[in-house]
Protein backbone atom coordinates (compact mmCIF):
# COMPACT_ATOMS: atom_id res chain seq x y z
CA UNK A 1 0.00 0.00 0.00
CA UNK A 2 1.00 3.09 -1.06
CA UNK A 3 1.21 6.01 1.48
CA UNK A 4 0.06 9.35 0.64
CA UNK A 5 2.02 12.32 2.04
CA UNK A 6 0.19 14.65 4.03
CA UNK A 7 0.35 18.09 1.99
CA UNK A 8 0.60 20.91 4.57
CA UNK A 9 -2.10 24.12 4.50
CA UNK A 10 1.06 26.47 4.26
CA UNK A 11 2.35 25.00 0.64
CA UNK A 12 -0.85 24.59 -1.18
CA UNK A 13 -2.44 28.40 0.06
CA UNK A 14 -1.30 31.90 -0.02
CA UNK A 15 -2.71 35.13 1.48
CA UNK A 16 -3.83 37.72 -0.87
CA UNK A 17 -4.29 41.03 0.35
CA UNK A 18 -6.76 43.21 -2.28
CA UNK A 19 -6.43 46.78 -1.96
CA UNK A 20 -8.09 49.56 -4.62
CA UNK A 21 -7.86 52.82 -4.69
CA UNK A 22 -10.20 55.91 -6.34
CA UNK A 23 -10.35 59.35 -8.10
CA UNK A 24 -12.30 61.36 -5.21
CA UNK A 25 -15.41 62.62 -6.98
CA UNK A 26 -17.06 65.01 -4.42
CA UNK A 27 -15.64 67.94 -2.47
CA UNK A 28 -17.84 70.17 0.83
CA UNK A 29 -18.49 73.15 -0.48
CA UNK A 30 -17.65 75.64 2.50
CA UNK A 31 -20.10 78.73 0.95
CA UNK A 32 -22.81 77.11 -0.61
CA UNK A 33 -22.98 75.29 2.96
CA UNK A 34 -22.38 78.86 4.83
CA UNK A 35 -25.17 80.50 2.24
CA UNK A 36 -28.06 77.51 3.24
CA UNK A 37 -27.16 78.08 6.91
CA UNK A 38 -28.00 81.79 6.78
CA UNK A 39 -30.66 81.51 4.56
CA UNK A 40 -33.04 79.20 6.67
CA UNK A 41 -31.06 80.16 9.73
CA UNK A 42 -30.32 77.12 10.76
CA UNK A 43 -27.35 76.09 13.57
CA UNK A 44 -25.25 73.14 11.92
CA UNK A 45 -28.37 72.12 9.36
CA UNK A 46 -25.27 69.69 7.19
CA UNK A 47 -23.18 70.23 4.70
CA UNK A 48 -23.30 70.51 1.08
CA UNK A 49 -21.07 68.02 -1.19
CA UNK A 50 -20.67 68.72 -4.91
CA UNK A 51 -20.10 66.10 -7.67
CA UNK A 52 -17.01 66.87 -9.04
CA UNK A 53 -17.01 64.37 -11.81
CA UNK A 54 -20.11 62.96 -14.46
CA UNK A 55 -20.64 59.43 -14.06
CA UNK A 56 -19.62 58.90 -17.64
CA UNK A 57 -16.33 60.52 -16.74
CA UNK A 58 -15.20 57.93 -14.49
CA UNK A 59 -17.56 54.39 -15.02
CA UNK A 60 -14.67 53.91 -17.75
CA UNK A 61 -11.90 53.14 -15.20
CA UNK A 62 -13.96 52.44 -12.43
CA UNK A 63 -15.13 49.34 -14.47
CA UNK A 64 -11.76 47.19 -14.07
CA UNK A 65 -11.30 48.15 -10.95
CA UNK A 66 -14.75 46.30 -9.67
CA UNK A 67 -13.33 43.47 -12.10
CA UNK A 68 -10.43 43.29 -10.38
CA UNK A 69 -11.78 43.39 -6.93
CA UNK A 70 -14.19 40.50 -8.06
CA UNK A 71 -11.59 38.16 -9.62
CA UNK A 72 -10.17 38.21 -6.28
CA UNK A 73 -13.03 37.58 -4.48
CA UNK A 74 -13.93 34.84 -7.02
CA UNK A 75 -10.62 32.96 -6.90
CA UNK A 76 -9.93 33.25 -2.92
CA UNK A 77 -11.88 32.42 0.33
CA UNK A 78 -12.04 34.59 4.06
CA UNK A 79 -9.06 34.33 6.06
CA UNK A 80 -9.05 35.72 9.54
CA UNK A 81 -10.80 39.34 10.12
CA UNK A 82 -10.17 42.51 7.90
CA UNK A 83 -9.07 42.40 4.07
CA UNK A 84 -6.79 39.45 4.19
CA UNK A 85 -8.48 36.04 2.10
CA UNK A 86 -6.46 33.16 0.87
CA UNK A 87 -5.88 31.39 -2.32
CA UNK A 88 -5.19 27.66 -3.70
CA UNK A 89 -1.80 27.65 -4.74
CA UNK A 90 -3.55 25.76 -8.09
CA UNK A 91 -5.04 28.32 -8.64
CA UNK A 92 -2.59 30.93 -9.00
CA UNK A 93 -1.17 30.63 -12.11
CA UNK A 94 -4.63 31.07 -13.93
CA UNK A 95 -5.89 34.33 -11.18
CA UNK A 96 -2.30 36.01 -12.39
CA UNK A 97 -3.43 35.51 -15.81
CA UNK A 98 -6.94 37.22 -15.52
CA UNK A 99 -5.62 39.79 -12.96
CA UNK A 100 -3.07 40.58 -15.91
CA UNK A 101 -5.68 41.07 -18.78
CA UNK A 102 -7.48 43.30 -15.76
CA UNK A 103 -4.95 45.37 -15.18
CA UNK A 104 -4.26 46.05 -18.88
CA UNK A 105 -7.52 47.28 -19.53
CA UNK A 106 -7.06 48.98 -16.42
CA UNK A 107 -4.04 51.11 -17.13
CA UNK A 108 -5.51 51.83 -20.78
CA UNK A 109 -8.32 53.27 -18.81
CA UNK A 110 -6.53 55.57 -16.74
CA UNK A 111 -3.99 56.38 -19.67
CA UNK A 112 -7.56 57.44 -21.54
CA UNK A 113 -9.31 59.68 -18.93
CA UNK A 114 -5.66 61.29 -18.24
CA UNK A 115 -6.07 62.40 -22.32
CA UNK A 116 -9.33 63.85 -21.62
CA UNK A 117 -9.00 65.38 -18.38
CA UNK A 118 -8.89 68.99 -20.26
CA UNK A 119 -12.04 68.06 -21.64
CA UNK A 120 -13.20 67.10 -18.41
CA UNK A 121 -12.75 70.18 -16.88
CA UNK A 122 -14.41 72.30 -18.99
CA UNK A 123 -17.32 69.42 -19.13
CA UNK A 124 -17.89 70.10 -15.65
CA UNK A 125 -16.90 73.70 -15.35
CA UNK A 126 -20.30 74.05 -17.50
CA UNK A 127 -22.40 71.64 -15.76
CA UNK A 128 -21.11 73.19 -12.09
CA UNK A 129 -21.53 76.91 -13.48
CA UNK A 130 -21.38 79.05 -10.31
CA UNK A 131 -20.25 75.88 -8.24
CA UNK A 132 -17.13 75.58 -10.40
CA UNK A 133 -13.89 75.72 -8.30
CA UNK A 134 -10.64 74.80 -10.39
CA UNK A 135 -9.05 73.93 -6.65
CA UNK A 136 -11.52 71.73 -6.34
CA UNK A 137 -10.00 69.13 -8.98
CA UNK A 138 -6.07 67.36 -8.80
CA UNK A 139 -3.70 67.83 -11.25
CA UNK A 140 -3.02 65.39 -14.01
CA UNK A 141 -0.22 63.43 -12.15
CA UNK A 142 -2.52 63.87 -8.88
CA UNK A 143 -5.47 62.16 -10.88
CA UNK A 144 -3.37 59.17 -12.38
CA UNK A 145 -2.16 58.77 -8.65
CA UNK A 146 -5.39 58.44 -7.38
CA UNK A 147 -6.05 55.24 -9.44
CA UNK A 148 -4.83 52.40 -7.65
CA UNK A 149 -4.98 48.66 -7.75
CA UNK A 150 -2.89 46.55 -5.63
CA UNK A 151 -2.41 42.87 -4.66
CA UNK A 152 0.15 41.60 -1.99
CA UNK A 153 1.00 37.96 -1.59
CA UNK A 154 1.97 36.42 1.76
CA UNK A 155 3.01 32.95 3.04
CA UNK A 156 0.61 31.24 5.24
CA UNK A 157 2.03 31.21 8.39
CA UNK A 158 3.03 28.26 10.24
CA UNK A 159 2.18 27.70 13.98
CA UNK A 160 6.39 27.12 14.36
CA UNK A 161 6.49 30.97 13.52
CA UNK A 162 6.15 31.85 17.20
CA UNK A 163 9.75 32.31 17.67
CA UNK A 164 9.84 35.31 19.57
CA UNK A 165 12.10 35.79 23.43
CA UNK A 166 8.71 34.81 25.97
CA UNK A 167 8.40 32.59 28.48
CA UNK A 168 7.30 29.63 27.24
CA UNK A 169 3.63 29.43 29.12
CA UNK A 170 3.17 32.80 26.64
CA UNK A 171 4.52 31.03 23.41
CA UNK A 172 2.11 28.14 23.86
CA UNK A 173 -1.39 30.34 24.77
CA UNK A 174 -0.20 31.86 21.20
CA UNK A 175 -0.08 28.75 19.45
CA UNK A 176 -3.30 27.52 20.91
CA UNK A 177 -4.66 31.27 19.88
CA UNK A 178 -3.69 30.55 16.36
CA UNK A 179 -4.52 27.00 16.08
CA UNK A 180 -8.21 27.73 17.08
CA UNK A 181 -8.24 30.93 14.79
CA UNK A 182 -6.92 28.93 11.86
CA UNK A 183 -9.63 26.31 12.44
CA UNK A 184 -12.40 29.23 12.39
CA UNK A 185 -10.76 30.73 9.57
CA UNK A 186 -11.42 26.97 7.59
CA UNK A 187 -14.37 26.70 8.61
CA UNK A 188 -15.51 29.92 7.07
CA UNK A 189 -13.85 29.32 4.39
CA UNK A 190 -15.73 26.08 4.02
CA UNK A 191 -18.71 27.46 4.75
CA UNK A 192 -18.82 30.32 1.59
CA UNK A 193 -17.53 27.43 -0.71
CA UNK A 194 -20.66 25.64 0.37
CA UNK A 195 -22.82 29.00 -0.20
CA UNK A 196 -20.95 29.23 -3.72
CA UNK A 197 -22.06 25.73 -4.49
CA UNK A 198 -25.55 26.26 -2.97
CA UNK A 199 -26.38 29.54 -5.04
CA UNK A 200 -24.73 27.91 -8.41
CA UNK A 201 -27.35 25.29 -8.32
CA UNK A 202 -29.83 27.46 -7.45
CA UNK A 203 -29.61 29.71 -10.42
CA UNK A 204 -29.13 26.27 -12.21
CA UNK A 205 -32.52 25.17 -11.14
CA UNK A 206 -33.93 28.63 -11.62
CA UNK A 207 -33.12 27.94 -15.31
CA UNK A 208 -35.09 24.66 -15.61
Amino acid sequence: MVETKKVALTEKAVLVHFTQQFLGTTRMDKNVSEEVEAKYKAENPGRYFKRLFRREDIKPVYTPINKAHALCYKYSLPWFDGNIRVMPVALLEKYLKEHNEIMNEFNKEVESFIERYDEIMEENKKRLNGLFNKDDYPTKEQARASFAIRVGYMPLPDREDFRIAAPEEVVSQMKKKYDKEVKESEARAKAEVADRIYDSMQRLLDKL
